[in-house]
């Protein structure tokens, strides 16, 4: 079973910890006003780079297809809850974002993963 890590829906630049199969991750997540859209980049627990600028898309594993040393070894998934498919955005008028709330993040671990080839 997947989890779904907390988001934050009030700010358009925000960074979270989290512990993802017994390593720890700081997954900082921000608002691009020119491309209109989310990105995510992940630091190890020494807040150095592991993955840098992914933009944050629905229904798409996140970072998936980098065979990086230092990833986390399972999955980021976002999902929108709707069912509209539609990708997270922040609104200058509410002062918010979708993230937290319509589109939710979950983590599948390794072993919940089909083996690749």
């Amino acid at each position: 079973m997947p989890f779904t890590i907390p988001l934050r829906s009030d700010l358009p630049h925000f960074d979270i910890s989290v512990e993802l199969e017994g390593f720890n991750y700081t997954l900082e997540f921000y608002w691009n006003t020119r491309e209109a859209c989310f990105y995510m980049n992940i630091f190890d627990n020494n807040q150095e780079p592991v993955l840098l600028s992914v933009k944050a898309v629905i229904d798409q594993p996140l970072g998936f297809r980098y065979k990086l040393p230092k990833m986390p070894p399972g999955c980021l998934i976002m999902t929108d809850t709707s069912g509209a498919r539609l990708d997270p955005a922040w609104s200058n008028d509410l002062q918010r974002s979708d993230l937290g709330d319509r589109v939710i993040l979950d983590y599948f671990e390794s072993t919940e993963l089909p083996v690749r080839g």
